[in-house]
């Protein structure tokens, strides 16, 4: 009905702002005028009633941007299986019900709609939360010394799930769902992983850095050289001296002579490509 009075590109605009509340029409706030209390409806659906859990793990799901890999949901099983045991049923049971689909690229998802539903009424639990932000640190806890199987590893595991992987991490760092040097290091990784496809994108790190205590030195370091490594790799190259003259600073503060090292070389090219 809306389409009928109003262009694409004005829906689309009123939809960024109201979301669900864009459905409702003028008249009784009843199922068949307003999308948030079918939804409700859905979720109080017998198959659900049923499965207990399904709220949660429907939560979980409405946590991840770009949705489940379906590649991924063995993982998913394990690290959720002393919290959510019948993990694969419960998928069943949400598919059957509507209220997920697996997309054509094999990604288990949630509509728009629903997703920002789940998220305001039923937000993800913090014991969830928790396993959440353990499975994804250990996705990006991964090093190598040779090149080649850093840069397959990035491609096959980061890269798909990019988008979920900084939305976790900084919404664990929000919410503390896991201690905050474990997932200071983790946005380190993953900032490191994510070069492998030129992916150079800072914005993770200064949330982190955020986080990041006075006794906190030795990590900071570490995100400060990461961020100047991205600004380097982006053509700001001012912003990246002043970056990694700090970070040198605070690695040389903790006896860090590596870290030291690196943020002379790095100095030395920014320098190099910048006069």
């Amino acid at each position: 009905r809306l389409a009928q009075s109003e262009a694409s590109e004005a829906l689309w605009a009123r939809w960024e702002h109201e979301q669900t509340e864009l459905l409702r029409t003028r008249g009784p706030r009843n199922r068949l005028t307003q999308l948030d209390i079918s939804i409700e409806i859905s979720l109080q659906s017998p198959r659900l009633l049923e499965e207990p859990l399904s709220i949660c793990l429907l939560s979980i799901l409405c946590t991840l941007p770009q949705g489940l890999p379906a590649s991924r949901i063995p993982a998913f099983v394990t690290v959720f299986a002393s919290v959510i045991p019948p993990f694969r049923r419960i998928i069943t049971v949400l598919k059957q019900c509507s209220l997920v689909y697996l997309s054509e690229d094999k990604y288990l998802r949630v509509l728009s709609p629903i997703r920002i539903y789940m998220q305001t009424d039923h937000p993800i639990g913090d014991i969830f939360l928790a396993r959440l932000a353990e499975l994804y640190c250990q996705l990006v806890d991964y090093s190598s010394d040779h090149f080649n199987e850093e840069a397959q590893y990035a491609t096959d595991w980061i890269s798909p799930e990019l988008g979920n992987i900084a939305f976790v991490l900084k919404y664990s760092l929000t919410y503390h769902a896991r201690p905050v040097e474990h997932l200071l290091l983790a946005v380190n990784s993953f900032s490191r992983l994510c070069r492998y496809f030129s992916y150079y994108d800072a914005t993770l790190l200064y949330e982190a850095i955020s986080h990041a205590g006075p006794e906190m030195s030795g990590i900071t370091a570490l995100l400060e050289q990461s961020k100047g490594e991205c600004l380097y790799f982006q053509d700001r190259n001012d912003e990246a001296l002043v970056v990694l003259l700090r970070a040198r600073k605070l690695h040389r503060s903790v006896a860090n002579r590596k870290g030291e090292a690196e943020c002379l070389q790095w100095l030395g090219d920014t320098y190099l490509s910048h006069y």
